[in-house]
């Protein structure tokens, strides 16, 4: 019998707030990262999974390729200091790279079917 979501995630609450008690600086990542939680659940109800599941209209990428374009335009956004107004760059960079995790360890446990379908994404340089 599967652990109801709601008690493993108050577990790993717990866990966590013991950690962070223990971390000079753990109340400030958990509340960084919270926020970002936060921010990409509204986004994923706004948008509809579009980022984990996107619904192929112009673009005929596949998620791998879908999530590494988006990651490169905010990596130049921010290397060119050419950011939006209203836009947090950085925050959304985190966002993306969270999802893009998401999306790598789903494919993980598929096998890596898809992943082995799509380019492989790999930088080609990095930023200093």
């Amino acid at each position: 019998m599967a652990i109801p979501v709601k008690i493993k995630i108050e577990k790993k609450i717990s866990d966590i707030q013991n950690k962070v008690n223990n971390a000079p600086s753990g109340q400030d990542i958990l509340e960084k990262c919270l926020r970002l939680a936060e921010n990409l659940i509204d986004k994923n109800i706004s948008y509809g999974d579009s980022a984990l599941n996107p619904r192929p209209i112009f673009s005929k990428g596949g998620n791998n390729e879908s999530l590494a374009s988006r990651i490169d335009d905010k990596l130049n956004r921010i290397a060119n200091n050419q950011s939006y107004p209203g836009d947090n760059d950085l925050d959304d960079l985190l966002g993306y790279l969270v999802l893009y995790s998401i999306y790598r360890e789903r494919e993980t446990a598929k096998g890596y079917e898809s992943l082995n379908k799509e380019k492989s994404c790999r930088p080609t340089h990095l930023i200093v």
